[in-house]
């Protein structure tokens, strides 16, 4: 059905509305997306913008993002809990979120070099098999995480 709604909306040129709870499905229909809390809109934009940059930890939340921090911004650094991470860009605000997404951790047995920023030893707690992807939950000293 989705395939066929891609393809009635392109070939036919005209705004459609579609409705729906599910991020994957809006992701792979829709060209803009208006997201919507509680009644109130959150955020309008294109697709991939919302996804990769969104304005609250609801619309996060709504685009997959496991890991929402409260953070204190210092320049080039974001400041949480006792952790440190470096960003790579400075940033203009004290305090915001950041979200660190489950395709941005990487696991190893290996402990990590002294150069490798953003670094964290950590243990599984917890695997998830959730059908066509495992969950881990790791619990580290500074936070927990879910790759």
């Amino acid at each position: 059905m989705q395939l066929e709604l891609k393809r009635l909306h392109q070939n036919i040129n005209t705004t459609f509305l579609m409705v729906t709870h599910d991020f994957s499905e809006a992701f792979s229909l829709a060209t803009r997306v208006a997201v919507i809390n509680q009644g109130k809109i959150e955020q309008v934009g294109e697709v991939a913008d919302i996804f990769q940059r969104p304005c609250s930890p609801s619309v996060a939340e709504f685009v997959g993002m496991k890991n929402v921090f409260k953070v204190k911004f210092n320049g080039t650094k974001a400041l949480l809990s006792d952790w440190e991470l470096e960003l790579g860009r400075c940033v203009r605000k004290s305090q915001g979120y950041i979200a660190i997404r489950p395709e941005g951790i990487a696991l190893s047995k290996e402990r990590p070099s002294s150069r490798m920023q953003n670094s964290t030893r950590g243990i599984v707690s917890k695997v998830l098999n959730q059908g066509f992807y495992y969950e881990i939950h790791i619990r580290t000293k500074k936070l927990p995480l879910r790759p």
